[in-house]
This record gives C-alpha cells, sequence and structure tokens, in this order.
C-alpha cells in the first residue's frame, strides 16, 4: 500500500523534497549572507578604531614636537635675556675702563717716572686681563657654535 501511494504522489513527494531543499539552500545563503555582513561590521570597526589611535598617535607626536619648539624658544630668549645683560655689564665695564685710561693719560703727563713704570705697570695688567677676557668670550662664543650644530643636527634626524 505504500508503494502503491508513493507511485501514485511521486510528483508531489518530489516537489516537496526540492520545496524543501531549495528552503534549506535560502536558509544557508541567508546565513552566510548574515556572516558576511557581520564581517564587514567588524572590519569597519577594526579600521575605525585603527584609524583614532593613529591619529592619537599622531596627535601625541604633534604635540611634542610642538612643545619641543616651545621650550627651545623660550630657552633661546632665556639665553637671549642672559647675553643682553652680559652685554650691557661688559659695556659699562668697558666705559668705565675708557674713563679711568683717560684720567691717567691726563695725569700721567704731569707724573715723575716712578708713576710713569707704575702705569705701564698697570696697563699691562690690565692688558692680560683684557686677553683673559677675549679668551673666555671667544671659549663662551664657541659653544654657541657648538650648541647651533646640535641643535642643526637634532633637526636633520627629522
Amino acid at each position: 500500500m505504500n508503494a502503491i501511494l508513493l507511485a501514485k504522489f511521486w510528483r508531489e513527494i518530489v516537489i516537496f523534497v526540492l520545496s524543501s531543499l531549495f528552503v534549506f539552500a535560502l536558509f544557508s545563503v541567508y546565513t552566510l549572507v548574515q556572516s558576511i555582513e557581520h564581517i564587514k561590521t567588524e572590519h569597519e570597526l577594526t579600521l575605525t578604531t585603527e584609524r583614532a589611535a593613529y591619529e592619537v598617535r599622531a596627535r601625541k607626536i604633534e604635540r611634542q614636537s610642538h612643545e619641543q619648539v616651545i621650550q627651545a624658544i623660550n630657552d633661546s630668549q632665556a639665553r637671549e635675556a642672559a647675553i643682553a645683560v652680559d652685554v650691557a655689564n661688559t659695556n659699562r665695564a668697558n666705559e668705565r675702563l675708557h674713563q679711568t685710561v683717560d684720567r691717567l693719560n691726563t695725569s700721567i703727563a704731569r707724573e715723575n717716572s716712578a708713576a710713569r713704570a707704575d702705569y705701564a705697570a698697570t696697563l699691562s695688567i690690565l692688558f692680560k686681563e683684557s686677553t683673559a677676557r677675549y679668551i673666555e668670550l671667544a671659549k663662551a662664543a664657541d659653544g654657541h657654535v657648538n650648541d647651533i650644530r646640535t641643535l642643526q643636527d637634532a633637526n636633520a634626524n627629522k
């Protein structure tokens, strides 16, 4: 009896089996599409996260570079102020020295040979002191040249 029913309704059974396979295939495709969409969403989230992290790192580097430049400018201004004070002090000392030498020149002409010998000795001492100061000035200038070269070398790597 089952064989007779199968033979009588074989078309309907084939249609049912094929319909079931079609529904199963549709469900499988839908599941795959959902998986692909999920992977795409995760990928976009990963890309967005990486972009945000990159921007954070870039801004941090930019901020550090900016702070370094500002610090270099501030240090430079402090050095310039110290140099200006040193120049003013040197100018005042130089002016006093000129005044002293002018007074001695006018008064030495009236003095005796012992006073002239003292004058020559004093000028010798002043010359030695001036020479020492010029040597210090040259050392400071060399130090500044070295600082400039260091900065140039440091910035050449950027």
